[in-house]
This record gives structure tokens, C-alpha cells and sequence, in this order.
């Protein structure tokens, strides 16, 4: 089995020996773990040759991005996400990761996913804007709202 893993898991402390299968970060996920203990233990890792570094293709990163946007987790999710997503889709890969908004995305396009400390999501969530001035509702994030100029509010769809 092939894992990607969260930021998170290095923040966490964790160990990627403890894994049974090949295990794979982007390298978002090392621009994101600078300094430190976990920086250190990651770096040897990658030179011990128990942890791989993986890019994932710019036609499924292209793919993450639209259907982050249909889902409107786009607002919520980092390029790191956005990335380890992309690759555990390249890879037919398990992630690991308590992010909800990854756990979101992951259940909607049938990616497993391993929570760290977290009970993980419970259902899929669909996601719009309301102005905070209008009132207005939008399916697409703007800087404001395009009719009164107030600032949105993401808000989570009923099912």
C-alpha cells in the first residue's frame, strides 16, 4: 500500500517507519516543515530512503483544483492540500492527514484517508458564500460580494 502524508503528521510527531507501505510527501509538505525537530527527522527520513518526495502531474492538480471549486473547499484548502491530494490520486494512495477539508475532497473523489488524532469527517460537505451585507448567496468565492461590496462568509450547503 502507498501513503501521502499531511504536514500534520510530521507536526505531530510521528513516525513514517511505523508505516507498513511505501510512503510519499510533496514538496509543498517540506516547505511547509522549515525548522525544527520535525524538519530534522524528515530530513532523515528522505535521506535514509524511508520517506520519497513525489510531484504530482499538472493535469491532476488541474483536476483537484475544479472539483475543489464544485465543492467550494477550494477557500479552504492550501496548495499543499491541494497537493497531496493530487498525488495520493496519481498513486492510488491512502493519505494521511486530520484536515477536514482534505478528508472532504478525499470522500468525494473515493481517496482513502487516515486521521492522525482526529475522528475524521462524517459526511461530505458542499460549500457557498453569503454576504454579510446583502445577504446574497454565491457558489463561487469573490474577494467581496459583486453587489454591495460587503465581505462573505463561507457557509456550509444543506443536504
Amino acid at each position: 500500500m502507498r501513503y501521502v502524508l499531511d504536514t500534520q503528521f510530521f507536526l505531530s510527531g510521528m513516525d513514517p517507519t511505523a508505516i507498513d507501505g511505501e510512503v510519499f510527501i510533496t514538496p509543498e509538505i517540506i516547505d511547509e516543515v522549515k525548522k525544527g525537530f520535525p524538519s530534522r527527522k524528515m530530513e532523515y527520513f528522505l535521506e535514509s530512503g524511508q520517506l520519497s518526495v513525489a510531484s504530482p502531474s499538472p493535469e491532476t492538480l488541474k483536476f483537484i483544483r475544479e472539483k475543489a471549486e464544485e465543492t467550494g473547499d477550494i477557500g479552504r484548502l492550501s496548495e499543499t492540500d491541494i497537493s497531496i491530494l493530487a498525488l495520493a490520486l496519481d498513486l492510488s494512495a491512502a493519505i494521511i492527514t486530520d484536515d477536514y477539508s482534505v478528508q472532504n475532497l478525499a470522500d468525494l473523489l473515493d481517496i482513502s484517508y487516515i486521521t492522525l488524532n482526529e475522528q475524521g469527517i462524517r459526511r461530505i460537505w458542499k460549500w457557498a458564500y453569503r454576504c454579510k451585507g446583502c445577504g446574497r448567496i454565491f457558489y463561487k468565492e469573490y474577494k467581496e460580494c459583486p453587489v454591495c461590496g460587503s465581505p462573505l462568509r463561507q457557509i456550509p450547503l444543506k443536504k
